[in-house]
């Protein structure tokens, strides 16, 4: 099934089989839940998240596309496609990064955590502000477009990779 238009969410949302795809953005609030084999895939648009929606279920949730904003610190959140962009804190959970671009600024707080894994290369055009624990595994190169890393005082960049972190401007 595919939701061509904007779709804002503050209910429930249930992916009991095959894939339920966003294409036209919204503001997913609320919960969304995908069952064992069933995907939700939010894959175009512009995604605003004014509160942190609640991901539940066995099956996949995933990004793979669009614009995806934050008003809201982020808490625990997947991002595997598509652009990061705004103005962008974690705190107080963590967020994994397995491909896509970040473009907008991203401060990890010191009861945060940002994982970068997986085999896709990730792109950074922004800076990234670490006050906590940045982890980086898997075969994924990050490339930097004019991005710049500043690691502050007391926190962890944990480089578990053999993989290049690219000056690509």
């Amino acid at each position: 099934t595919i939701i061509q238009v904007p779709f804002y969410n503050t209910g429930t949302v249930w992916a009991l089989s095959g894939t339920l795809s966003f294409t036209g953005g919204g503001t997913p609030g609320g919960t969304f839940t995908a069952a064992a084999g069933a995907t939700v895939n939010f894959a175009s648009g512009n995604f605003t998240f004014s509160a942190m929606p609640d991901f539940e279920g066995a099956g996949t949730i995933q990004f793979t596309g669009g614009n995806i904003y934050f008003t809201v610190p982020i808490t625990n959140f997947s991002f595997g496609g598509g652009t990061l962009s705004g103005t962008n804190l974690v705190s107080g959970g963590t967020l994994n990064w397995t491909g896509g671009t970040v473009s907008g600024a991203l401060t990890v707080a010191a009861n945060g955590t940002l994982n970068i894994s997986g085999a896709d290369t990730k792109t950074l055009n922004t800076l990234l502000t670490n006050w906590g624990t940045v982890t980086w595994t898997g075969s994924g190169n990050v490339g930097c477009y004019y991005g710049t890393i500043y690691n502050q005082p007391g926190a962890l960049l944990d480089a578990q990779s053999d993989q290049l972190l690219l000056n690509a401007n």
